[in-house]
């Protein structure tokens, strides 16, 4: 069933058909202790947000590359990870098997902040398709302002030119 949902949301992908905010939503995120934290007091610099789950392989390769961005920016550049895992239960025990530190929160399938990632499209027979599509990264400047919604993936060793345009 995950691989059919993958598949469905790289099918919509494809189609490029990006959600119109152009600025964080000032939204109360769940932060690893289960206490709720602004969003947008994380935003303090230029800030990627990754957009991911546990369950998403692809979500997780592209981590060690993220990590290996952010140390080379030593300061310069925030990392946050908000996880779109339907429960906080996964994410929770996958950051303390992972030791992962950082800006790392959850938030509910129903919080504005997933409607940046979600994707509605309309299909050959007039009905509309919608759907959400992880990893998803964007870059964002000190003021919550949306710099880039498709972010090349960490991997693709495209991100640090990216990076280095609004440094």
């Amino acid at each position: 069933m995950k691989k059919i949902l993958f598949l469905l949301t790289v099918l919509v992908c494809s189609y490029n058909t990006i959600a119109q905010e152009n600025t964080i939503p000032n939204v109360e995120v769940t932060n690893p202790k289960g206490e709720k934290v602004k969003i947008i007091d994380a935003i303090d610099k230029l800030t990627i947000i990754d957009y991911w789950a546990t369950w998403c392989k692809p979500c997780i390769e592209e981590m060690p590359y993220l990590e290996e961005i952010e140390k080379k920016y030593n300061g310069k550049l925030n990392v946050i990870s908000i996880s779109a895992d339907t429960s906080e239960t996964p994410w929770k025990k996958y950051l303390i098997k992972k030791k992962k530190t950082g800006h790392q929160y959850w938030v509910s399938s129903d919080s504005p902040l997933m409607n940046l990632i979600t994707e509605t499209v309309a299909l050959d027979d007039g009905r509309k398709a919608t759907s959400w599509a992880i990893p998803r990264f964007f870059l964002v400047n000190k003021e919550g302002e949306i710099l880039n919604k498709q972010c090349p993936a960490p991997s693709s060793g495209h991100l640090e030119a990216l990076i280095d345009q609004y440094l």
